[in-house]
């Protein structure tokens, strides 16, 4: 015979799991965020926080929209319902590199 609490703490190992594992989809805090992505090339942003929910292109200036991708600590852990990164290129690799973050 089973107990009824069984299937229940194995779904919560199950859900647990997945969180921690970031199959859910990683949030950040924004200081966080803008830390990871600050001074980086597009490159070492996308391994740091993942691919953009979309992006253009605006001159030399590239922007890149996370949705729901971070959080305000300072208002109640309030998500973020898009985070703008924009690059731009470093004048002496010529790379684009984030120069600053949006949050809104």
């Amino acid at each position: 015979m089973t107990s009824p609490l069984r299937p229940a703490w194995f779904a919560a190992i199950l859900l647990l799991s997945a969180l921690l594992s970031g199959c859910l989809g990683s949030t950040y805090s924004r200081g966080l965020f803008e830390g990871y992505v600050v001074g980086r090339t597009e490159e070492q942003v996308i391994d740091k926080v993942g691919k953009p929910a979309s992006d253009e292109k605006s001159g030399d200036a590239v922007k890149w929209v996370y949705k729901k991708r971070t959080f305000d600590p300072d208002n109640m852990n309030a998500v973020d319902a898009l985070t703008t990164v924009v690059f731009q290129p470093d004048p002496v690799t010529k790379k684009l590199v984030a120069v600053f973050v949006q949050f809104s």
